[in-house]
């Protein structure tokens, strides 16, 4: 089975502080990956550090894109992304327009419209304000 994220020994720290210790997982292709864990586990530690947002040691490779190991920028024109809990979302535009602005990179690929795909599978999105929670009932 193809692995898509492979870490090793991987820990997060900030300062003193060691928010991640000596993590090693593998997610493959076609299989659901989670870490689970209370409030200060390390879980958005972790993830941050996979995207490149925070410094690490140890190990991450992604072996499908090996060129994704190189930045931020790598990672995301190899789709990878994180879509984080906050609410840092742009308030007066709607759930959709804000998810076609996560998607503006993409468009830019030839032959691929992700905001019309979005635009399509998502229409009861449409009027909902950034800030709520749930989708009408169609």
């Amino acid at each position: 089975m193809t692995a898509l994220l492979k870490l090793e020994r991987f820990s997060v720290r900030y300062g003193r502080l060691l928010a991640v210790n000596e993590v090693s997982l593998e997610a493959h292709a076609g299989e659901v990956t989670t870490v689970i864990g209370p409030n200060g586990a390390g879980k958005t530690s972790l993830v941050n550090a996979i995207m490149g947002l925070v410094p690490f040691q140890g190990s991450l490779a992604f072996p499908a894109w090996p060129e994704a190991s190189r930045s931020i920028e790598a990672r995301i024109r190899a789709r990878i992304s994180l879509v984080p809990e906050t609410r840092d979302l742009f308030g007066p535009m709607s759930v959709l327009d804000n998810l076609k602005l996560g998607a503006f990179a993409l468009r830019r690929e030839a032959g691929f419209d992700m905001a019309s795909r979005v635009a399509e599978s998502l229409r009861c999105f449409r009027a909902l304000p950034s800030g709520a929670t749930s989708a009408p009932t169609p």
